[in-house]
């Protein structure tokens, strides 16, 4: 990870966020196919009707404009939390066991 410059560190965050920010993550390559697409358009409601979004033999097919998010989450998750508070909500491991009756 290298370093972001000090300008967007606000002089009322702590030394814990300003040492946040400063840090910038690393590159992150993002690679799709034609399923990925497919999957996400039905995923927001293309339906089997909408064959732009849901064939990848369609002449027009694409993905639907919102799938530009998409990449920023996988990128996103590879930023360290280490700074956060060491919260667990979960205590100790568990089972649980469900039943299914007709």
């Amino acid at each position: 990870m290298s370093k972001l410059p000090d300008i967007f560190i606000d002089p009322e965050d702590t030394q814990l966020v300003a040492n946040a920010k400063r840090d910038k993550p690393d590159d992150y390559e993002f690679s799709y196919t034609e399923r990925d697409v497919i999957l996400y358009n039905l995923g927001i409601g293309a339906t089997a009707k909408d064959l732009q979004w849901t064939y990848e033999g369609h002449d027009e097919f694409a993905a639907l404009p919102t799938f530009g998010v998409v990449p920023q989450f996988a990128a996103s998750s590879g930023i360290s939390l280490s700074w956060l508070p060491n919260y667990n909500p979960v205590r100790r491991p568990g089972k649980v066991l469900t039943y299914s009756r007709a």
